[in-house]
């Protein structure tokens, strides 16, 4: 029987979130034990697992997008060994996998993988979240509706301001931009501007309001999602040298590095 040439499911994630993201699980591995990760979909994220002799030890979650409706487990050492290749140089990384071979496609190579149905094939996903009910719909948009007819009456009133605004070195974060790739050290994003250059922004670990010195390693490549939620959501660091620094984004690891011709 010939071998399936598109894979039954796929999924696309960023390779530098990928990358990381297994370079972390790899870390503090015992080779005499059965080392295995698993890869699990769902809301948007693909969920990174270690398993350890069958044991479920530790998780990371990155963006992804496609459809995935199984649990799929391989050798992580097998994984490690891929991406530590000069292979993965696409931005992006397809993962499929097989039904009929029991396979994942990985780049240009077919890991043998074991599985566990989440859902069956050509099952329609049920939506995570239901929809508020009609009442409360129509109350937000009465009052959006109020708010509306208020404000066609009268422009916005102004006020005067005094801010500290901390100048920061254009020419050194221009220059961290190009080394970096322009794009988010956590989840490998960028868009085009109007005038065709890549568009990320840069991020003080150490806030300059805080005292934090304006240098090379106290700064990381964001894009724009990210920058806002350092700022005023769950962005917590863990570790930082001069190396690099460990994140951790809600339930999730990233190790940003500061030079790029370090590993990953």
């Amino acid at each position: 029987m010939n071998r399936k040439i598109v894979p039954d499911c796929h999924i696309f994630v960023s390779t530098d979130a990928f990358k990381n993201a297994t370079q972390h699980l790899f870390e503090k591995l015992d080779f005499y034990e059965t080392n295995q990760l698993e890869f699990y979909f769902y809301n948007n994220k693909l969920i990174l697992t270690k398993i350890i002799n069958g044991k479920h030890k530790e998780q990371i979650e990155i963006n992804a997008s496609g459809f995935w409706p199984e649990r799929v487990k391989v050798s992580l050492e097998e994984i490690f060994e891929e991406i530590k290749s000069d292979r993965l140089d696409d931005p992006r990384i397809s993962i499929g996998f097989y039904s009929d071979s029991q396979a994942l496609s990985f780049g240009l190579r077919r890991l043998k993988a074991e599985t566990e149905n989440q859902i069956p094939f050509n099952f329609e996903l049920p939506l995570i979240q239901k929809p508020a009910e009609k009442s409360i719909y129509e109350k937000i948009k009465n009052k959006i509706q109020n708010i509306d007819d208020k404000n066609l009456l009268a422009p916005p009133e102004s006020t005067e301001a005094i801010v500290n605004i901390y100048e920061r070195d254009k020419e050194l974060t221009n220059l961290i931009k190009k080394l970096r790739g322009n794009k988010c050290q956590i989840c490998g994003y960028s868009f085009k501007t109007t005038n065709g250059e890549n568009y990320s922004e840069c991020h003080h670990l150490e806030h300059l309001s805080n005292h934090g010195l304006d240098v090379s390693k106290n700064i990381i490549v964001l894009c724009a999602n990210h920058h806002r939620q350092a700022h005023y959501g769950e962005f917590e660091i863990i570790e930082h040298n001069e190396d690099f620094v460990k994140i951790k984004i809600e339930n999730s690891i990233f190790t940003c590095f500061f030079d790029p011709d370090l590993p990953f």
